[in-house]
């Protein structure tokens, strides 16, 4: 009995396994198929987006601000964006009027009152709070691909696109935490889809002993238990991420340029090594830049 009782229960198991497997990838397949579908649609730009980030144990509340311009040569009677499926929008406005909205999975329809004109601009600010749903990002990539585990000698290393706990925060561009507009490059793949280059300015609050990285100038207002970091990007970006945790920090600037290093506790075994190196260490890094740019034939041209 004891060991009819266990394969029926192994059965069971492995059936939840590939239930839950098959479901993941017909999810995926039908995200696809929608960014494919619109990938031929016209869609607005993105100038400018400002996200006032709330991060509550697994899960965020984040407000988008956003300034959309028309390119296109004719009236947009929808403003299309894709906004990862596990974020529900509560509030969506168009230059401060409510507008109607409709959900297709990681698809936002946003409809302006009167449409948006070719060469008109608007302000459109969304509202919305969730848990990320991983299942979204890298929807180009083949679910075998997708699906296998790398190992390292005995180890086998678990697969994670997001990661949201009271113990650390970080957002990747490609799991969709904040609204771009069209269908992202890659995701209606082999369509092109659709890219801008942004001006992004992120606000995040963080607990005492935390900090917080991401694109662009950073202003930390301490005056506050719970400080607020605020990152500013100094030129149009495709993209951002977020990180945040109970980081150390460590700088040094070469040149024109500031590096910084940011280390999670019980993870400083490097520090002999950089010890020994500190007379010399601004000159490593110098050569290793010069030498990177000459293989690219490209100059970096930013100050971190």
């Amino acid at each position: 009995v004891l060991v009819a009782g266990g394969l029926g229960g192994a059965v069971w198991l492995g059936k939840s396994y590939l239930d839950e497997r098959w479901s993941d990838r017909a999810l995926r397949e039908q995200m696809a198929a929608a960014s494919r579908q619109a990938a031929s649609l016209p869609a607005a730009s993105v100038t400018a987006c400002d996200l006032q980030v709330e991060h509550d144990d697994s899960r965020l509340a984040i407000a988008a601000d956003l300034r959309l311009v028309n390119r296109t040569p004719g009236r947009l009677d929808s403003l299309l964006f894709s906004l990862n499926p596990g974020l529900s929008v509560s509030a969506a406005t168009v230059d401060g009027r409510p507008a109607d909205r409709r959900r297709d999975l990681q698809l936002l329809y946003v409809h302006p009152q009167g449409g948006l004109a070719p060469g008109d601009s608007c302000r459109v600010q969304l509202s919305y709070e969730g848990a990320i749903d991983e299942r979204a990002a890298y929807l180009d990539i083949e679910a075998e691909r997708l699906e296998q585990v790398p190992r390292f000698w005995l180890f086998r290393l678990p697969k994670q696109y997001a990661f949201v706990s009271r113990d650390y925060l970080h957002l990747t561009p490609e799991v969709g935490w904040y609204p771009v507009s069209g269908v992202p490059t890659g995701a209606a793949f082999p369509e092109a889809g659709h890219r801008d280059y942004t001006m992004y300015s992120t606000r995040l609050q963080v607990p005492p002993g935390w900090q917080a990285f991401s694109q662009g100038a950073v202003h930390i207002d301490s005056s506050t238990a719970a400080h607020e970091y605020r990152f500013r990007s100094d030129v149009p970006l495709p993209q951002i991420s977020l990180t945040a945790g109970p980081y150390s920090q460590r700088q040094i600037r070469v040149d024109d340029a500031t590096y910084t290093l940011a280390v999670l506790p019980g993870h400083e075994y490097f520090d002999t090594y950089l010890d020994s190196l500190d007379g010399v260490l601004p000159e490593l890094i110098g050569e290793l830049r010069n030498d990177y740019e000459a293989a690219l034939g490209l100059d970096y041209p930013y100050s971190r």
